[in-house]
């Protein structure tokens, strides 16, 4: 008798914003028997979406579209203590390479941990070529750091969203009939109309 394969995993790093759910409902959607695991980025991480609120605020928003969207896991990791943005330096590309390659590491780390076989960074750089070729150099150069380090091919890192523009992300959540929670874009949107 054969043992049965587990369902394949992919780990998304999820911040609670709009390109997060949508590379999320991306992920559903290609495949209905695959384990998604959001990894919020800690405090301070230079992957966290500029303009998100506060790791409270990031995380209850997260919580709330990990139970709609019925999600196998959230991943808290702790902060760690040398990140230049606790000291108040902005999120990547404008951090540095240096954070965005550890904080990535850790996530695809993680996902090693969980039997993950990809690390989807929801980055949207807009019509910003040079952002999108500097995410896109940074994701290949800390995918080949990890699969060195691991021996053996661990999980890759994917940019869906990387060349998306904030009005296509927004269609394309529309296209995938995004369900009605919150992301933390929208609840902003929503208080400053009250």
């Amino acid at each position: 008798m054969s043992t049965p394969q587990p369902e394949p995993a992919v780990m998304i790093i999820h911040d609670g914003g709009l390109g997060a759910l949508v590379a999320t409902l991306m992920t559903i959607d290609r495949s209905d028997d695959v384990r998604v695991i959001a990894w919020a980025p800690a405090s301070g991480s230079s992957l966290v979406t500029p303009g998100a609120p506060a790791w409270a605020g990031r995380v209850a928003v997260l919580q709330q579209q990990a139970a709609v969207l019925d999600l196998a896991e959230v991943v808290e990791p702790e902060p760690l203590p040398t990140s230049s943005s606790d000291r108040g330096a902005p999120a990547w590309p404008r951090s540095g390479n240096v954070d965005a390659a550890r904080d990535l590491l850790r996530a695809i780390a993680d996902a090693e941990a969980r039997g993950c076989e990809r690390v989807i960074w929801p980055i949207v750089c807009g019509d910003d070529l040079d952002a999108t070729y500097a995410a896109s150099e940074l994701a290949r150069l800390v995918s080949r750091i990890a699969e060195l380090d691991q021996r053996r091919g661990g999980p890759w890192l994917d940019l869906p969203l990387a060349d998306l523009t904030t009005a296509r992300l927004a269609d394309l959540a529309h296209d995938l009939d995004a369900p009605r929670t919150e992301t933390w874009q929208q609840a902003g949107a929503d208080s400053e109309a009250a």
